[in-house]
């Protein structure tokens, strides 16, 4: 315990941090030896309460929830304040948790679970800064308090990695070269971070073997196993170094590094790894380096009830000259007929992607996109009767499929995120219908087709990006282990959606379950 006069120097240093921090309110407290505060919001009353519980749940035992003034507040005895660091981890502390609890809402364990001495989670992961930023905690608060940490503490390694995750959430071209510099110094520095489960329960351990890059690189874990009892080791792979040796005590092994021309080399490497490995191993690397969207659509060809056109990677030296009409397409696209989809090799997201008309479309094309090489395929015009187009995405899980999502838009190239389901009552209602009834119309309509996908994939977990086509047959865009599958979507505006990603996440955390307790079986 702190003496009395080192106690008074404390909270006057606490509160000044308070009154230099807009979002907090200092308040009178009832004693020298205790500083109160209240976060500002709109719905102060429930905010605050929801606020002193978080803060006890992440280790600040004695900030209470009071009333002063006839307003909720926190009370915090200085006694377990150490030092001013600790001061500091409050504030800290008090901004990330106050910004979630502003929405009315309690803080989700998955968030006080992990928070550091710092008032910082100690890593925070891609799910926990998106969660982080959906609950209100904006970009220009959360990054100034990574920022301050960092300068601190240039030496941590978790928060770098937070840093440049977070800048990769912007969404700004611009910071996506300064996101992958501050990526790899942390890799330099550390290989693995470790998420603990936010649950009590199974004290399953998995080790995701993830590769460096943007969102779409890896497989999220922290989405499937938010919330859950599941502790997540993200163990980052790096080309042509050795994984760090020893590695922390797991239960299994999941491959989350996605297929892509950089992971190639990678995957390959992974594979000696998992090759070796003791405990069992979900999504082989050898299966994931079948993804390429031209393997896919050579491995579905003989399928039936699908329709997934020919892809080829075509370089832009040919792709030019039949773009001068000096050559046939058939000559780079065995089924190709105009109208035809160009996009770069490792485009993702609909970057540069089109659908080109004409060999006059395709020098267009070609004037803007600088690739060198391309993947091109014959595009299919699945529009509806009603003139829209209906895009699924679904998962499968241990061979069974799970609805994800289903966007909606009038225009053929759709994304969820450009679809405006947001502002459409009678989008989301379909989208409502489709899951409710995925089981018993979905599903069972393409039951073939998605058995005979899985049974060329053999992958323990990943999805399809797909459509239905006049003829009812399933039109298959891209099969990929690290398309983004998650609960984020607001539920006061997708309350349908709760229920399905639960199904969905407790049938992901049962194929661990079972993989792990069939190796004890030794089966």
């Amino acid at each position: 315990m702190a003496s009395e006069t080192a106690a008074g120097a404390l909270a006057r240093y606490l509160e000044q941090r308070v009154q230099a921090t807009p979002v907090l309110e200092l308040l009178p407290a009832d004693a020298p030896s205790a500083v109160c505060l209240r976060y500002r919001c709109d719905d102060g009353e429930r905010a605050n309460a929801h606020l002193a519980l978080a803060l006890r749940e992440c280790g600040f035992a004695t900030a209470a929830e009071t009333r002063i003034n006839g307003q909720t507040a926190i009370r915090w005895a200085i006694e377990d304040c150490a030092s001013t660091a600790d001061a500091d981890a409050l504030v800290n502390a008090a901004i990330v948790l106050g910004a979630i609890a502003a929405n009315g809402k309690p803080v989700p364990a998955a968030i006080t679970a992990n928070l550091s001495p710092l008032g910082l989670p100690a890593y925070i992961g891609f799910a926990g800064l998106w969660r982080l930023l959906l609950s209100g905690l904006e970009i220009f608060r959360l990054g100034p308090l990574l920022e301050a940490h960092l300068e601190r503490n240039p030496d941590d390694a978790a928060a770098m990695m937070d840093m440049a995750t977070l800048l990769i959430l912007t969404l700004i071209p611009e910071n996506r070269g300064p996101a992958f510099a501050l990526q790899a110094r942390a890799l330099e520095m550390q290989q693995l971070y470790r998420l603990p489960a936010a649950r009590k329960g199974a004290g399953l351990r998995v080790l995701a073997i993830a590769s460096p890059g943007d969102m779409t690189a890896i497989t999220h874990l922290d989405c499937l196993l938010e919330d859950s009892d599941v502790e997540l080791l993200m163990l980052y792979a790096r080309p042509q170094r050795p994984l760090p040796s020893p590695l922390p005590d797991h239960d299994l092994v999941f491959v989350s590094a996605g297929e892509s021309v950089p992971n190639r080399p990678l995957l390959k490497q992974i594979e000696s790894f998992t090759n070796a490995s003791t405990k069992p191993v979900l999504n082989a690397p050898d299966r994931i380096l079948r993804l390429s969207r031209d393997s896919v659509s050579a491995l579905l060809k003989p399928v039936p009830g699908i329709v997934m056109p020919m892809t080829m990677a075509v370089g832009r030296h040919s792709l030019e000259q039949v773009g001068r009409a000096e050559r046939p397409l058939a000559a780079i696209l065995e089924d190709g007929v105009f109208p035809i989809i160009a996009r770069p090799l490792d485009s993702q997201g609909g970057k540069d992607l089109a659908k080109l008309d004409g060999p006059a479309a395709i020098a267009d094309y070609l004037r803007t996109a600088a690739d060198g090489e391309f993947f091109v395929s014959r595009f299919v015009d699945y529009s509806a009767p009603d003139g829209l187009f209906r895009k699924y995405r679904v998962v499968l899980i241990a061979g069974r499929p799970y609805a994800c999502h289903m966007a909606i838009s009038t225009h053929w190239m759709i994304h969820y995120v450009n679809a405006d389901m947001d502002a459409s009552a009678a989008k989301r209602d379909e989208e409502a219908r489709f899951m409710a009834d995925f089981d018993t119309r979905f599903a069972l309509r393409h039951q073939h087709s998605l058995a005979g996908i899985d049974a060329l994939m053999g992958l323990d977990y990943y999805g399809i990006d797909c459509a239905e086509t006049a003829d009812e047959r399933l039109l298959v865009f891209e099969v990929d282990t690290a398309m983004l599958v998650h609960a984020m979507d607001p539920p006061d505006l997708y309350p349908y959606k709760r229920a399905q990603m639960r199904k969905l996440f407790g049938a992901f955390r049962s194929m661990l379950l079972t993989a792990v307790e069939s190796a004890g079986q030794g089966k």
